[in-house]
């Protein structure tokens, strides 16, 4: 008996060195591609009826529907809690591969195990770079082009096989249709290139119904007449005689070329002021969209002028989200103060997610102080800002939640409150139409 107790244990320990080790390679995690991407039972612990369906083994398929984001599977609300992953914005001009810099999380089967288990998202946004994608910098082969595209669509299929929602965020180009690199963001999308890198993306993605696009990062001029129309319909546009020296894309450039690869997905259009500004969004909000999937993303800073926190959500998020459904793809803060912190993600998520609004927060990495971030080093522990996002995630959740940033146990939130979906659509089969 003894024998068979000490190989039962070698056993044992070898199958578990084997799991362990699987953890750190990308390509040694089961991957389902989109033809096999079908609802499977929820795990356990699996999220509240409005927190996102965080449980869902594989990231459900999203529709607009009556104003808002639902599950096509289940008809229900639909909130995206997660986090923007930096890194791949840069890939080709600070680094070798496209995984990540020494500030940031790896894109890697053992981040994804982290943010799925421990901080518990349902989506992950991944900034990408237009120079990188194309090809048109200098940077290491393996960081451009082809390699670029295909590291990053292996991270989706990994993310979207453990039920979290992929954006996929166009958050550097270039300017002049004659510039071959980028290290920063432009003031619009441009003809040159950006249109060409959301052919290839919609091209690669076609298929998918649960990876979400962010048609252009933050636009940074504030908002005037002038420049809604040049955002939103480009340098054709009736009233835009604005030239940052190229050509404009308007974001309905952008949808136009993305449905005409025939991709069907949820399609996210910014405001204006770093994409601070949607008041005006109803006025020049853009109609042109066959598969009538289109929302609008908003960035949320403290340092920000129009909306920098909760009282944003009343004055400003929730009177449009009655019309158009939001996501604030960006939310962050330049303090230092650890209970500021912790108090100004928790607050402005669960106001938000009252209003059917979901929120990402800025970002996985670890830099100098002021710098919005949601880790306290790179191996994954959370700043205190990552703390109150990750304790508002389990609240959603209906979990306890005891916090030493700030104390006490929290009521747990078992659906949004303002929303008129929280029986479920009654015909799902219109959504998976």
């Amino acid at each position: 008996m003894a024998v068979f107790h000490t190989l039962f244990l070698l056993l044992s320990l070898f199958a578990t060195l084997a799991t362990v080790t699987s953890l750190e390679r990308p390509s040694s995690l089961a991957v389902t591609r989109p033809q096999d991407l079908r609802r499977k039972h929820p795990l356990v612990g699996g999220g509240a009826a409005g927190a996102g369906n965080v449980g869902h083994r594989t990231a459900p398929n999203l529709k607009v529907y009556n104003h808002q984001i639902v599950d096509t599977s289940t008809g229900k609300p639909y909130i995206m809690l997660g986090v923007s992953q930096s890194g791949p914005e840069y890939a080709c001009i600070k680094m070798s591969v496209p995984m990540g810099g020494a500030d940031t999380m790896p894109m890697s089967a053992s981040t994804i195990y982290m943010l799925k288990n421990k901080w518990g998202v349902n989506t992950v946004r991944i900034p990408m770079n237009e120079a990188c994608l194309l090809d048109l910098d200098n940077g290491p082969p393996q960081a451009r082009g082809d390699a670029y595209l295909n590291y990053i669509a292996t991270y989706v299929d990994m993310l979207i096989a453990n039920g979290i929602t992929p954006i996929l965020d166009l958050h550097w180009t270039v300017g002049k249709a004659s510039d071959t690199s980028t290290t920063d963001q432009q003031d619009f999308a441009n003809v040159g290139h950006s249109l060409e890198f959301w052919k290839r993306v919609a091209k690669r993605f076609v298929n998918y119904r649960n990876v979400v696009f962010e048609l252009f990062n933050e636009p940074k001029p504030k908002a005037s007449v002038k420049m809604w129309w040049c955002l939103q319909y480009g340098w054709n546009a009736k009233f835009c005689d604005y030239n940052p020296g190229y050509q404009v894309a308007g974001m309905q450039d952008m949808i136009n070329v993305v449905r005409s690869m025939k991709f069907k997905g949820l399609l996210l259009c910014a405001g204006l002021d770093f994409a601070n500004d949607i008041r005006d969004w109803a006025k020049y909000k853009l109609k042109d969209d066959k598969e009538n999937n289109l929302a609008i993303s908003v960035h949320v800073y403290d340092f920000k002028e129009i909306c920098k926190g909760v009282e944003c959500i009343k004055d400003i998020l929730v009177p449009i989200a009655r019309f158009h459904p939001i996501v604030t793809t960006e939310l962050g803060s330049s303090s230092t103060n650890p209970t500021y912190l912790y108090n100004f993600m928790y607050d402005f998520m669960k106001q938000a997610y009252e209003a059917n609004i979901g929120t990402i927060g800025w970002s996985l990495n670890h830099r100098r102080p002021g710098d919005p971030q949601l880790l306290d080093n790179t191996q994954g522990k959370p700043s205190p800002a990552g703390y109150g996002l990750i304790d508002f995630i389990k609240y959603a959740r209906g979990l306890k939640v005891t916090s030493t940033h700030r104390g006490g146990s929290h009521r747990a939130l078992t659906a949004p409150v303002s929303s008129p979906l929280n029986k479920g659509v009654n015909n799902v089969e219109e959504l998976q139409q």
